[in-house]
Protein backbone atom coordinates (compact mmCIF):
# COMPACT_ATOMS: atom_id res chain seq x y z
CA UNK A 1 0.00 0.00 0.00
CA UNK A 2 1.01 3.47 -0.93
CA UNK A 3 -0.41 4.44 2.24
CA UNK A 4 2.98 2.48 3.78
CA UNK A 5 6.00 5.03 2.13
CA UNK A 6 7.46 6.88 4.42
CA UNK A 7 7.69 10.68 3.34
CA UNK A 8 11.02 10.04 2.15
CA UNK A 9 9.99 7.27 -0.18
CA UNK A 10 6.93 9.53 -1.41
CA UNK A 11 9.09 12.54 -2.15
CA UNK A 12 11.57 9.84 -4.35
CA UNK A 13 8.27 8.92 -6.12
CA UNK A 14 7.57 12.23 -7.20
CA UNK A 15 10.66 13.10 -7.99
CA UNK A 16 10.91 10.16 -10.27
CA UNK A 17 7.44 10.38 -11.71
CA UNK A 18 6.99 14.27 -11.55
CA UNK A 19 3.71 14.08 -10.79
CA UNK A 20 2.69 14.91 -6.56
CA UNK A 21 2.02 11.57 -4.35
CA UNK A 22 -1.36 12.33 -4.48
CA UNK A 23 -2.06 12.25 -7.95
CA UNK A 24 0.37 9.22 -8.21
CA UNK A 25 -2.02 7.11 -10.95
CA UNK A 26 -0.09 3.96 -11.99
CA UNK A 27 -2.67 2.46 -13.67
CA UNK A 28 -2.64 5.77 -16.24
CA UNK A 29 0.81 7.27 -16.40
CA UNK A 30 3.97 5.03 -17.25
CA UNK A 31 6.16 7.33 -15.03
CA UNK A 32 4.04 6.95 -12.32
CA UNK A 33 3.98 2.82 -12.61
CA UNK A 34 7.65 3.06 -12.61
CA UNK A 35 8.17 5.28 -9.71
CA UNK A 36 6.54 3.40 -7.45
CA UNK A 37 8.00 0.03 -8.67
CA UNK A 38 11.65 1.73 -8.11
CA UNK A 39 10.91 2.65 -4.94
CA UNK A 40 9.14 -0.53 -4.35
CA UNK A 41 12.33 -2.39 -4.88
CA UNK A 42 14.78 -0.12 -3.28
CA UNK A 43 12.55 -0.70 -0.36
CA UNK A 44 12.52 -4.30 -1.09
CA UNK A 45 16.95 -3.96 -0.61
CA UNK A 46 17.52 -3.87 -4.15
CA UNK A 47 20.39 -1.53 -5.17
CA UNK A 48 19.55 1.10 -7.29
CA UNK A 49 21.93 -0.28 -10.33
CA UNK A 50 19.67 -3.57 -9.81
CA UNK A 51 16.12 -1.62 -9.42
CA UNK A 52 16.82 0.36 -12.71
CA UNK A 53 17.57 -2.75 -14.96
CA UNK A 54 14.71 -4.35 -13.32
CA UNK A 55 12.63 -1.95 -14.00
CA UNK A 56 13.67 -2.51 -18.00
CA UNK A 57 12.03 -5.85 -18.33
CA UNK A 58 8.80 -5.05 -16.61
CA UNK A 59 5.93 -5.11 -19.12
CA UNK A 60 2.51 -4.01 -19.20
CA UNK A 61 1.24 -6.50 -17.90
CA UNK A 62 3.38 -7.18 -15.11
CA UNK A 63 2.61 -3.51 -14.21
CA UNK A 64 -1.70 -4.05 -14.81
CA UNK A 65 -1.07 -7.09 -12.30
CA UNK A 66 0.95 -5.18 -9.67
CA UNK A 67 -0.87 -2.32 -8.94
CA UNK A 68 -4.67 -1.59 -7.43
CA UNK A 69 -6.81 0.66 -6.60
CA UNK A 70 -8.41 0.62 -3.03
CA UNK A 71 -10.57 3.14 -2.03
CA UNK A 72 -9.88 4.51 1.39
CA UNK A 73 -12.45 3.77 4.27
CA UNK A 74 -14.28 6.88 5.38
CA UNK A 75 -12.76 5.58 9.04
CA UNK A 76 -9.56 5.66 7.54
CA UNK A 77 -10.21 9.06 6.03
CA UNK A 78 -10.95 10.40 9.69
CA UNK A 79 -13.68 13.09 8.47
CA UNK A 80 -14.25 11.75 5.14
CA UNK A 81 -11.14 13.45 3.56
CA UNK A 82 -9.83 12.10 0.03
CA UNK A 83 -6.62 10.17 0.53
CA UNK A 84 -4.13 9.42 -2.24
CA UNK A 85 -4.66 5.92 -3.68
CA UNK A 86 -3.07 2.89 -1.57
Amino acid sequence: HTDELTLDECDQAEKISGTPYSLLNPGFRAKDAKALYLVALLRSGASEEHAVKQLLTITLADAAKAFRWEEASLAAAGDGEQLPPS
